[in-house]
């Protein structure tokens, strides 16, 4: 569990995400009784009524919460949250977007009626969360939940996406509708070719089917972000997408409305592998390094061999603030912030002419790490530099 007050706990070793999605069905189904009837010689029956009492067991096994299953409604497979929610965790450490909270707070878009992505955030992360769902029933059902365990970090309320001032949002997560109709989803489910028995995915339409897919839902998500945003907000927006092809497109569609910070995250759990699309409307980063996968993803990290020492003697004599610190990990690390190019040739004659704009770099011995600005073209400036002039000074 994490401390309380901790904005942001230590991640847990990433291999424990497959180990999470692994379970000893035979353990959890001799302490939870209705577990049996879906247990066969050791395998377990992934029909929906299987799915729905092991989500319960899963709950109740690693968080002592008590839920019960809402009939006819999309059934979340934890692992796969909690995957989504420690990927969002490392993006707001490194991005460095929520120093000075106390308490990191996230939106969920389209709770449900279990309110799964808020009740892992208040247990595995120690966050507060609010749920949003546009179904009345499933926002009673939540709070239900939520109330019965006494989760006083938890708010479910009934909203249509992003609907409000999200200045006190440091982050928000969702899974979208992935059809673009009910045909749609028996076409993509008559295609599907596994050897693995699985149930037909069961839920409602508004959990199950929006116009234009997930490619649609997450435009509209995009557009509200927009709207609500306010300066100075520094929300991280996110939406988990299971088509790759629909990634692309939606990258197409941020840089439409000239939004360019933005990057692509990526999980996989047994066989299934998902995608997460974050974007913001701030200037913060998180540490992504080039990526080949999708067009005009702007990498904040390059990597070198960076000598501290000679790296903190060539930065002395600009216009730039440097500290020497050590990470979490006591890795020795150089922050400098800079008014602009302040290394350009340009603004060494004519500094008055030139733009001026805060960035923030952190630079350890083996990268460069653009943490804070709005130019990526400042950042491969800077680097270019910096690289220039160490190499003048090993040569």
């Amino acid at each position: 569990m994490p401390e309380e007050g901790s904005p942001l706990p230590r991640e847990s070793d990433a291999t424990s995400l497959q180990a999470n999605h692994y379970r000893d069905y035979a353990a959890l189904a001799s302490k939870y009784e209705y577990l049996r009837p879906f247990l066969h010689d050791g395998k377990f029956e992934y029909s929906y009524e299987g799915q729905c009492a092991l989500t319960c067991a899963i709950i109740k096994e690693d968080y002592d919460i008590d839920i019960d299953a809402m009939e006819g409604h999309l059934v979340p497979a934890v692992p796969s949250r909690v995957a989504y929610l420690r990927i969002v965790q490392r993006v707001l450490r490194e991005s460095g977007s929520v120093i000075g909270r106390t308490r990191c707070r996230g939106l969920d878009v389209g709770t449900g009626p279990y309110a799964i992505y808020a009740i892992l955030g208040v247990k595995e992360f120690g966050w507060e969360m609010i749920g949003v769902d546009i179904d009345g029933e499933s926002v009673a059902h939540a709070n239900e939940i939520v109330q019965r365990n006494g989760m006083e970090h938890i708010k479910v309320v009934e909203a249509d996406g992003i609907s409000r001032d999200t200045r006190s949002i440091d982050f928000t997560v969702c899974n979208p509708p992935f059809y673009h109709t009910i045909e749609d989803k028996e076409l993509r489910k008559d295609s599907k070719e596994t050897s693995i028995k699985r149930a037909a995915v069961i839920g409602t339409p508004t959990e199950l089917v929006f116009e234009g897919g997930e490619v649609g839902f997450v435009k509209k998500l995009i557009n509200q972000s927009k709207e609500h945003h306010v300066h100075g907000g520094r929300t991280w927006f996110s939406s988990l997408l299971g088509i790759r092809s629909s990634i692309q497109e939606l990258i197409d569609y941020l840089l439409e409305l000239s939004i360019t910070n933005f990057h692509v995250q990526s999980y996989q759990l047994g066989q299934t592998r998902r995608w997460i699309l974050f974007w913001s409307h701030a200037a913060y980063h998180p540490r992504i390094f080039h990526q080949q996968d999708f067009k005009n993803v702007q990498a904040t990290v390059e990597s070198g061999n960076f000598n501290l020492g000679h790296t903190f003697n060539i930065l002395r004599p600009l216009n730039v603030e440097i500290e020497k610190t050590m990470d979490d990990d006591s890795i020795v690390q150089v922050k400098v912030t800079t008014p602009g190019i302040v290394w350009s040739r340009a603004y060494r004659r004519h500094p008055e002419r030139m733009e001026k704009s805060v960035h923030k770099f952190v630079i350890t011995s083996s990268e460069c790490h653009f943490i804070y600005g709005e130019s990526f073209r400042t950042f491969q400036s800077f680097y270019t530099y910096l690289i220039g002039q160490l190499k003048r000074l090993t040569t």
